[in-house]
């Protein structure tokens, strides 16, 4: 018995007819349609964290009932000489199409596909080629957590910064996104956001713009190239405990008057602690001076203020004198409190240490109050760095 083929075109159906070369009974005759491929469409592009790349066919048709099944031919050339992915015996599957996944390919590459049926031990025809392309490949590390370090007190909207991350390839704009959370299994989220590496920074920051609760907060990031797709694994996370700043309702006010009602005048602009001098700027209200202890050649505008925190509590007391139009005042080292208090506890006894947030602010004359007194206003109270 001899088996003919026959290719129908430009419809590319293949008739298989089974003939007897004698007198015994005729066999089967089977016609079936060659497969179409369906996606992707010829020329699409796909980033390299797309992958795998899944490609689907349009199922044969065939005149009679019949088990069908197909094999496909991926290569990096379109004589396809150099085949990267091949398969055969590919069960048909429902509702007209079938599909297969293919394995992870290189990046920055053409590729081309074409499929074909094999119907009753007789393979079809393969169908045209059709091309895409993939990406190349971006490798993004885990970026490395800066500041503020774990565990450490906060008593301002913290400024949250990430070491960028290294990365391998051709990235386009490196994004951070930036996670807080209540929770360290971070299940719910406080607030998230996304922002663009600095160009010609090493370090990429966001500050959180919700309204922080005093709780304790954990934070991680993660670092993606927006034109690949490609994405680092989260950060590790940090936490800081977050306090609210000063609450002047519960200061103990160890020297000098209680002035949370004094009303505020000033805003300060610029305050620091450098070396041995506490220097506050401040604008607003021009306050008076007075007479220095009776003494008309001496003239002071106000006091600076102090805030300490021990065990939990506020503490309060006006610090230096200054002249009108002076901001700096030196002798604020690690002897400040003890020398420089009169005594009051806790400050008799307080030592101050590197890193350490404090409270300053201004205010009219107020540290043997009512000796001495102007108006009786202050500025705002701000957080500071030792």
């Amino acid at each position: 018995m001899r088996q003919h083929v026959r290719t129908f075109a430009p419809a590319l159906a293949l008739a298989i007819a089974a003939a007897a070369c004698s007198s015994t009974a005729t066999g089967p005759s089977v016609t079936f349609m060659s497969p179409q491929a369906s996606t992707p469409a010829s020329g699409a592009t796909y980033k390299y964290a797309q992958q795998p790349i899944t490609l689907a066919i349009t199922n044969s048709t065939t005149v009679s009932p019949t088990t069908v099944t197909y094999s496909i031919e991926v290569a990096s050339d379109s004589t396809f000489a150099t085949k990267v992915f091949t398969k055969d015996g590919i069960a048909e599957g429902s509702g007209g199409t079938t599909s297969v996944t293919l394995t992870t390919l290189a990046g920055a590459k053409t590729y081309y596909w074409r499929t074909r049926a094999n119907v009753a031990s007789t393979a079809g025809e393969y169908s045209t080629a059709r091309s895409f392309s993939v990406g190349a490949q971006v490798v993004v590390d885990k970026p490395i957590l800066s500041a503020p370090a774990s565990g450490v007190t906060v008593y301002s909207v913290p400024e949250l910064t990430t070491k960028n991350a290294t990365r391998i390839g051709p990235v386009t704009t490196m994004q951070y996104t930036f996670q807080i959370s209540t929770s360290s299994s971070f299940a719910s989220i406080a607030q998230q956001a996304t922002v663009n590496e600095v160009s010609g920074s090493s370090t990429t920051s966001w500050t959180p713009t919700i309204s922080l609760a005093e709780t304790t907060y954990f934070w991680r990031v993660r670092a993606t190239d927006a034109g690949s797709g490609e994405a680092s694994a989260f950060t590790d996370a940090l936490s800081w405990n977050q306090r609210n700043g000063l609450d002047l309702s519960r200061m103990t006010w160890a020297l000098g008057p209680n002035v949370s009602a004094w009303p505020v005048t000033q805003t300060i602009t610029d305050a620091f602690h450098e070396g041995d001098r506490l220097c506050i700027d401040a604008e607003g209200e021009r306050w008076p001076s007075t007479d220095f202890f009776g003494d008309p050649a001496t003239q002071v505008e106000g006091n600076q203020w102090n805030f300490i925190q021990i065990d939990g509590r506020w503490y309060g007391g006006a610090g230096h004198w200054y002249r009108p139009g002076q901001s700096c005042k030196g002798e604020v080292d690690g002897l400040y409190f003890i020398e420089g208090f009169l005594g009051r506890e806790p400050f008799a006894s307080f030592r101050p240490t590197d890193g350490m947030i404090w409270g300053v602010g201004l205010s009219t004359p107020a540290r043997l109050w009512p000796a001495m007194g102007t108006w009786d206003h202050r500025s705002n109270f701000v957080l500071i760095t030792w």
